[in-house]
């Protein structure tokens, strides 16, 4: 069986495609963006973008969607918040 993951990022895909080894299972890498409908809550969001993209490339998917929430916290301090998490030593599991 063939099933594409979506995602930019090479270490997700990497992480992926090692749980699957050993099944019966080929991952590709479809490396691209896609859009998101932010106004919804993260489990409908990935939900209608997995929709998409499976019938665009008519094919199973795995796509990967994940949030950071944090409550009563000031924009301007979640700016530098996210700036700070792009330079730890996660950065192959960010997408920038």
């Amino acid at each position: 069986m063939k099933i594409s993951f979506i995602t930019t990022n090479a270490g997700k895909y990497k992480e992926v495609k090692s749980l699957l080894l050993g099944y019966d299972i080929e991952v590709l890498w479809v490396k691209r963006k896609y859009e998101e409908d932010t106004d919804d809550t993260i489990e409908d969001t990935a939900k209608k973008a997995a929709r998409k993209l499976a019938d665009e490339l008519n094919s199973p998917i795995i796509l990967e969607d994940t949030g950071l929430f944090l409550r009563h916290i000031p924009v301007s301090l979640a700016h530098r918040l996210n700036s700070y998490l792009k330079h730890l030593d996660m950065r192959e599991y960010l997408d920038y």
